[in-house]
């Protein structure tokens, strides 16, 4: 009786090694994952605490299923973490069979003329001499085959199966593997990895540490008992100069006529489109941030970062996310401290809002080559107040967004500006750069799991390889060889290769 408990038992657990070795398994992680991204494409995944409160006052539906299954914020949730953990240990274990499988010696079954002429790919060479099959390897080999296996039943009778390529089944394995290093990279990435945020104003410093506490790895060291080190080193970066660069945004003039318009849009209308520029007509095409970088007091680095090319050092990386500006606006024999760019303000004894936009400073580059400084100015806008004596009753109802913001002067640094009965003029023009920066280790480790994936994947799919099972009989005298081809990848040319063995096996 307990034997036969202990072999169900066994049985039980081989049903489950086998299901989750098993293909039909991994069809149904892709076709899960492939639904977990879906939903995660049509939410928009967030995570700020206030996500579910913005996604309330934007008509979103069902917010407490939202919120109780976690939907905006899908790939940090307790069961996405599950699934791709049993997802782990099942390309693990398959991992592991397919070693084993791979290593052990492939078994050819002994096969006849018959056999071989039932596949695909195969065909029967008439040779000229009585030779033909003892060379059958040696010319197999000089166009390129290495032999796997070799049955001689007599001197009339052989049998070769050889290779040609790179051994498919291995880059197989090879990239189960890499997926799986992959997965254990974010992994490290999701308890290791933390990002920040700085705003440095020109020649100043930020200092910024190497290594977060606020980490999930600091929390399960705190959960464990272990206490991270709370010493890390500190590097400090420094903003020398912030550079903007502008071009030149040309306005076309198209065709008034229909089909005017649309023959110059195909280009059949071979007469020059004409276009005109106005002094506002150019935008930012890029910023640049000149980065110094101090570890002990000591300058180790400096670098021109730009939006696409950021700085790395000491396993951080700062990238070039925004920009922010600052004035003093001295308002009659008032001075106003510290207003930034874009955010809207009040002038004593003046009614409404005002604010200044952008300043437009740095280099422009015009469409005829030459390179314009421009001189700092920004544009000062004002908003009425809600209850302004000149709204009309049939006019929206107040609010931030029914009030539009109205041009009143444009005003450049240093000079004095006559703006709504009042002199005005900016002053003090402070410039900073807005820096987001990233630690994570597990970089390295993605870069390389995901570039052998790629490359293993591209080699499994296109590469070609081929396998000869040859059978050469001569025992009526005449000798004749039978040959089956077995292909794998879209670059084989089956044609080609009959063709070669076709003429080697007649020389």
């Amino acid at each position: 009786m307990e034997k036969a408990i202990s072999k169900e038992r066994a049985s039980g657990r081989g049903r489950l090694y086998r299901t989750m070795v098993s293909v039909e398994t991994s069809l149904v992680f892709l076709a899960l994952f492939a639904f977990l991204f879906f939903v995660g494409t049509v939410f928009p995944q967030s995570t700020e605490p206030d996500s579910l409160d913005a996604y309330r006052e934007a008509g979103g539906k069902l917010a407490w299923l939202v919120g109780g299954l976690r939907l905006l914020d899908l790939f940090h949730s307790w069961y996405f973490a599950l699934i791709a953990a049993v997802f782990a240990l099942h390309l693990f274990l398959c991992s592991l069979h397919r070693l084993g499988v791979l290593r052990r010696r492939h078994v050819f079954r002994l096969f006849t003329r018959e056999d071989l002429l039932q596949r695909d790919h195969s065909f029967s060479v008439a040779c000229a001499t009585e030779a033909s099959p003892a060379n059958m390897e040696k010319t197999l080999r000089r166009i390129g085959f290495r032999r796997i296996r070799y049955f001689s039943e007599d001197a009339h009778v052989k049998r070769v199966v050889s290779e040609r390529g790179l051994p498919y089944r291995w880059i197989s394995w090879l990239y189960h593997v890499c997926i799986l290093l992959a997965l254990g990279g974010f992994c490290v990435s999701y308890l290791c990895a933390f990002e920040g945020d700085l705003t440095i104003p020109v020649g100043g410093k930020k200092s910024v540490a190497l290594r977060s506490l606020s980490t999930k790895w600091s929390h399960l060291l705190n959960l464990l008992g272990l206490r991270p080190d709370a010493r890390a080193r500190h590097v400090e970066i420094e903003l020398e100069r912030f550079i903007t660069e502008y071009t030149q945004k040309p306005t076309l003039q198209y065709p008034d006529e229909p089909a005017e318009r649309l023959s110059t849009a195909w280009g059949l209308n071979h007469a020059p489109i004409a276009y005109w520029l106005t002094a506002d007509s150019f935008y930012p095409r890029d910023w640049f941030s000149i980065l110094k970088v101090y570890e002990n007091g000591k300058l180790i680095r400096k670098k021109k970062i730009e939006v696409n090319d950021p700085l790395r050092y000491g396993g951080l990386t700062f990238y070039q996310a925004a920009y922010d500006y600052a004035f003093d606006l001295q308002v009659g024999d008032d001075t106003l401290l510290g207003i930034q760019a874009e955010t809207p303000f009040m002038i004593p004894q003046m009614e409404g809002e005002f604010r200044l936009k952008t300043p437009r400073l740095g280099s422009l580059f015009r469409r005829d080559g030459s390179i314009q400084i421009l001189l700092p100015s920004a544009k000062l806008q004002h908003r009425p107040p809600e209850d302004a004596p000149d709204r009309s009753p049939d006019s929206p109802p107040a609010g931030n967004s029914a009030r539009p913001w109205n041009t009143v002067a444009e005003l450049s640094l240093g000079t004095t500006t006559e703006a709504m009965h009042m002199n005005m003029r900016l002053d003090n023009l402070r410039e900073s750069s807005v820096l987001s920066y990233r630690y994570d280790p597990a970089v390295p480790v993605l870069w390389l799991a995901t570039t052998l994936l790629m490359v293993a994947m591209a080699v499994r799919i296109y590469l070609p390889w081929y396998q000869v099972r040859c059978h050469a009989d001569n025992t009526t005298g005449r000798t004749v060889i039978t040959v089956s081809l077995r292909l794998v990848g879209l670059f084989t040319r089956p044609e080609i290769l009959k063709r070669k063995l076709c003429d080697a096996f007649r020389e």
